[in-house]
């Protein structure tokens, strides 16, 4: 991934790139990407580092929760990630076990953004579909709350 940073850093303008190791997709994690990183330290960190060492620009990483359900561990790889050089941290509220199918824990990233502090940390889940919106994102203390993925589905048609 360092090769492929330096290639675009070279050839195109980008404001910012982005590891995603928050792809729980099956083909993604069984070859030790997406969430799979989260589990493997020492590439994790060899990833982010080299990266970061030839970009010109912000290297920013998406994690999840964890990878277990029930077993979050974002907040033990935070301050690593921050550490590593990491601009900017996106964390989606679930688990890899949970996919997209339960509700964020919104309590969990509160907990997780002042760990991550000065470091800012977004929050990512599609905020706007019930139930999650029973727990509104700004009710939490991130940085950015991004709106993609079901924010239209949320709004009244017209």
């Amino acid at each position: 991934m360092t090769k492929c940073a330096e290639l675009l850093n070279q050839t195109i303008d980008v404001d910012f790139a982005d590891i995603n190791a928050g792809c729980p997709i099956d083909l993604v994690s069984e070859k030790g990407g997406g969430c799979a990183l989260m589990t493997r330290s020492n590439k994790f960190e060899q990833t982010v580092r080299g990266m970061n060492s030839v970009l010109d620009v912000p290297l920013t990483v998406k994690i999840r929760t964890g990878v277990q359900e029930k077993r979050n561990v974002a907040h033990q790889i935070i301050p690593r990630i921050r550490e590593w050089g990491a601009a900017t941290l996106t964390l989606h509220g679930r688990s890899r076990e949970q996919w997209y199918t339960r509700v964020a824990d919104w309590d969990y990233r509160a907990e997780c953004a002042k760990i991550a502090s000065p470091m800012p940390l977004c929050g990512s889940a599609k905020p706007c579909q019930p139930p999650a919106m029973q727990q509104p994102p700004l009710a939490a203390p991130l940085t950015v709350t991004p709106m993609a993925t079901g924010a239209a589905e949320a709004l009244p048609p017209g």
